[in-house]
């Protein structure tokens, strides 16, 4: 329990410096999800604690590290949409469509914006393109508001 708890402490303060450096200019060829992880964990601490806009700073660096990471973007939509602030969700979710287009987790969730944001007819649209990818839910969500 002891060890957990000096891991835990030993992350805060890396996560700490990480969020003092610019982790994409200093990050090197090698792998940038450790850094990304820290600071997405930061970016918790800071929303727990009501610092919304610097949550949302870190974890803006964080997808900037890890581009690739849905649950990244996930986490900021799910932000946006509790600030009022959802159209700052839908770039993100066309960024990473255009690496990932087959991921049906994406279009589904980029539908969810869509409709949320009152563009009813494209949130069908993309929940049939999820549906397609194997979305269970988007085909359910399809056919009750595509009728």
């Amino acid at each position: 329990m002891l060890r957990a708890r000096h891991d835990y402490d030993t992350l805060g303060r890396q996560t700490a410096i990480l969020a003092e450096l610019d982790p994409v200019r200093t990050a090197a060829d090698g792998d940038t999800s450790f850094g990304a992880q820290a600071l997405a964990y930061q970016a918790g601490v800071e929303r727990r604690a009501g610092h919304v806009p610097a949550a949302i700073r870190l974890m803006k660096r964080a997808l900037a590290l890890d581009p690739d990471r849905i649950e990244t973007v996930v986490w900021l939509d799910r932000v946006y949409a509790g600030t009022g602030q959802l159209k700052d969700a839908l770039p993100l979710w066309n960024a990473y469509l255009a690496r990932h287009p087959q991921d049906g987790q994406a279009h589904f969730e980029r539908g969810g914006t869509l409709f949320h944001l009152g563009r009813r007819d494209d949130a069908v649209r993309e929940a049939r393109v999820a549906c397609r990818l194997g979305h269970e839910q988007a085909c359910k969500m399809a056919e009750h508001f595509g009728q």
